[in-house]
């Protein structure tokens, strides 16, 4: 457990791996009421690790805050399979992007937390169902998945969306942002840098797979191979996701053309 703000605070499970870095950061953010207690939300629960489901409730507990809501960045299982297990501990409704929760969210909803609220941005491109939120008196982004604090975001598809991505990002250098505190990895001081790394990282990225086309067609394997020869072989199946999803794009916009496993530049 570590101290962004004053008012903020992670709490990263124990659940490392080549996908989740570290671990899956969840974070509690807190806020003075009129009445002079403290509420409480927690965004993103984790997973259903013992010990991390029960220090977050027990942080809570002795502080003997109020906790109004579970704000989820998205559905996947390594930000959600810890919200039973929680529950048992400590009950507070849930909200997600996604139906089938207690709570709708929505972009530009913002959630009221005492003296602050949080500020909803929904960001596909990741998943369908991504959103950041934004402590605009902090200057804190949550960015879920949408922003790791190493290496870059696997886009997969059919879930994932490289254009609904970019235009994610970009929207997201809109907020004046004094941190991001993402989903895995290190908090980010330099957030429009961050961004901006993110962008170009991606646009390179289909600068090469065109690159590669101009030569004749490649499957996604010989485009993977050739692409990320450098990158841990454990690596390749995010990264044939990725370059799949960036094919996908293409030929949306007319570049390429699928023929059987194959691609090609039109």
């Amino acid at each position: 457990m570590f101290h962004i703000t004053d008012h903020i605070v992670c709490f990263r499970a124990h659940n490392p791996s080549p996908m989740t870095l570290d671990g899956t950061n969840c974070y509690i953010v807190s806020g003075r009421t009129a009445a002079g207690l403290t509420n409480a939300l927690l965004i993103d629960v984790g997973p259903d690790e013992p010990a991390h489901v029960a220090a977050i409730a027990a942080y809570l507990r002795e502080r003997e805050w109020r906790l109004q809501g579970i704000l989820l960045t998205h559905t996947h299982r390594d930000h959600t399979d810890g919200l039973e297990s929680f529950h048992r501990l400590t009950a507070a409704p849930v909200h997600a992007f996604k139906s089938g929760y207690d709570h709708p969210l929505r972009d530009g909803d913002q959630v009221a937390l005492g003296d602050r609220a949080l500020v909803v941005i929904h960001s596909p491109g990741h998943a369908g169902d991504c959103v950041c939120f934004y402590d605009e008196r902090e200057g804190v982004l949550f960015t879920g998945d949408t922003v790791l604090g190493v290496g870059t975001s696997v886009i997969a598809p059919p879930e994932g969306d490289v254009s609904a991505y970019l235009d994610a990002l970009q929207r997201l250098k809109s907020f004046p942002a004094k941190v991001i505190a993402p989903g895995h990895g290190p908090i980010i001081t330099r957030p429009r840098a961050k961004l901006d790394e993110y962008i170009e990282h991606r646009l390179m990225r289909e600068r090469q797979i065109i690159a590669e086309l101009q030569s004749g067609p490649k499957t996604i394997a010989d485009l993977v191979a050739e692409i990320y020869k450098e990158v841990d072989k454990s690596l390749h199946r995010a990264a044939a996701w990725s370059v799949s999803a960036h094919l996908e794009r293409l030929r949306q916009a007319g570049k390429v053309i699928a023929e059987a496993d194959q691609w090609r530049l039109r």
